[in-house]
């Protein structure tokens, strides 16, 4: 249901045919030898190679190329993993400004994956919309799993921003205990009407 480039051009020269023959869009991940990128970087570059091979040689319109520029979890404490939102952020926008016809999905909630459910609501919601500002088209996330930025007080989205930002080395911890015992419910809905 996608291409990459884990196996060298083995996927593309396997699903292109097909896409083509339909006139289907693809999606397209960015992986390639070594691996899912996880610098923006990366990202970028693996973008450019699958781009120049499904147009250029199968003739895909760009527009029809929809770009998925991974996530990972920022909620394993792992310093590896700290910078992932961000670089997948600036990722996107780099992908943008350089091949400004393609299009751009993202599996928004695998960047909270394990915390308090209260909490991947306003990380989901922070995280989505620094990826809109960046160039992302498409998300695929669950509606109830995110709320709308207006709903949710400044200091939860300053706390959200430094971790998807990678901001403070204690984000993490300080998102943790902000949201301990609190349940979905009560997640964060700004001041109530009167």
């Amino acid at each position: 249901n996608s291409i990459n480039m884990e196996n060298g051009r083995k996927r593309i020269e396997s699903v292109m045919p097909l896409v083509m023959a339909h006139g289907a869009a693809v999606v397209a991940l960015t992986i390639d030898e070594d691996g899912m990128a996880k610098t923006r970087e990366k990202k970028l570059e693996v973008a450019q190679k699958i781009y120049k091979i499904v147009t250029e040689e199968y003739g895909l319109a760009p527009h029809n190329l929809i770009f998925d520029a991974l996530t990972f979890p920022l909620t394993t404490g792992d310093d590896e993993f700290k910078p992932s939102a961000v670089e997948t952020i600036e990722g996107i926008r780099m992908i943008h400004e350089a091949l400004p016809e393609v299009n751009f999905t993202l599996g928004v909630s695998n960047v909270s994956f394990g915390i308090n459910p209260a909490a991947r609501k306003v990380v989901n919601a922070v995280f989505l919309n620094e990826c809109i500002k960046a160039g992302l088209t498409q998300a695929i996330i669950h509606p109830s799993h995110v709320l709308p930025l207006s709903e949710i007080p400044e200091d939860e989205v300053e706390l959200a921003m430094d971790l998807v930002l990678n901001r403070r080395e204690d984000a993490l911890a300080r998102i943790i205990e902000k949201y301990e015992g609190r349940t979905e419910d009560e997640s964060s809905r700004g001041p109530d009407p009167m």
